[in-house]
């Protein structure tokens, strides 16, 4: 524990609380489901060391965008190894900060940094808002940006331990229908 830590701010602890929800729903579900969470980072893990992509506008402005989600998460089911990412939206962040968000982590596929990093081939960012309202706008901004397949939304106020893995209350960017979060990826 170090001394910044006493100088956190309402706005961190409920995100804070908000990624502690998030993971408890995860392990209840694996241990309900028989899957192991072979590894967990934080935020605070991930600041340590990041990647960096540089993200070019149509006008040829270049900007760099830090790569940091705030959790990353492998679990081990019986179709094998899955890695994810999250990204735990409390509404504080501008659309257009969200956006070039998604521009960095779009960049960030497509360089193929992430297999060095994570390891893996697929890495879903996981977007998870406080409600079904800030969701609906935070894929719309998610599509609008050019993401794909690699961004699903789900809203924490509807996850829970029961539904989180198994059930289809995920949506994929540029895709209407909900499915669950262990299928196929699309």
């Amino acid at each position: 524990w170090a001394k910044d830590h006493l100088k956190v701010g309402t706005l961190f602890l409920y995100h804070s609380l908000a990624i502690s929800e998030f993971r408890l729903n995860i392990t209840l579900a694996c241990r309900a489901a028989d899957i192991a969470i072979l590894e967990w980072r934080g935020e605070r893990e991930l600041k340590k060391d990041y990647d960096k992509v540089t993200v070019t506008s149509p006008s040829g402005v270049a900007r760099t965008i830090p790569i940091i989600p705030d959790s990353y998460f492998v679990l081990q089911t019986p179709q094998g190894k899955r890695h994810f990412v999250l990204e735990l939206d409390r509404g504080t962040m501008e659309g257009k900060r969200f956006r070039a968000k998604v521009e960095g982590y779009t960049e960030y596929f497509k360089s193929g940094a992430y297999k060095k990093r994570f390891g893996t081939k697929s890495l879903p960012v996981l977007t998870v808002p406080a409600s079904q309202r800030r969701m609906n706008n935070l894929k719309a901004i998610t599509e609008r940006a050019g993401g794909k397949s690699r961004f699903w939304f789900a809203s924490l106020d509807t996850l829970t331990a029961e539904n989180i893995l198994t059930e289809a209350v995920w949506q994929v960017a540029q895709r209407e229908e909900h499915i669950p979060l262990l299928t196929e990826h699309p």
